[in-house]
């Protein structure tokens, strides 16, 4: 059975992408994994592109969120100098 559709949700997610093309299938497969109270937690959240939250691993989180229809995101935790964590919660 596809993991996806077996009922598995997470708890705590930990993305550690370093580049917008590599996080974005990542955020879109999480998608699946949702429930309210999921953290994701993003290690290079504010890693390079000088802070401009529209690019790098920041900008395809920020686009998956405003883009997604059932979650919204909270934010959490600063981690660290560059980590961020979100929490998930049903629109």
């Amino acid at each position: 059975m596809e993991l996806s559709r077996s009922g598995v949700r997470s708890a705590l997610v930990c993305v550690d992408c370093d580049l917008y093309e590599s996080a974005v299938p990542v955020f879109k497969f999480l998608d699946a994994f949702l429930q309210e109270g999921s953290v994701i937690y993003i290690d290079d959240f504010f890693t390079g592109y000088k802070g401009d939250p529209r690019r790098g691993v920041a900008g395809a989180f920020l686009e998956f969120a405003a883009q997604n229809v059932n979650w919204g995101f909270s934010e959490y935790l600063t981690v660290g100098a560059f980590g961020k964590s979100f929490i998930s919660y049903r629109r």
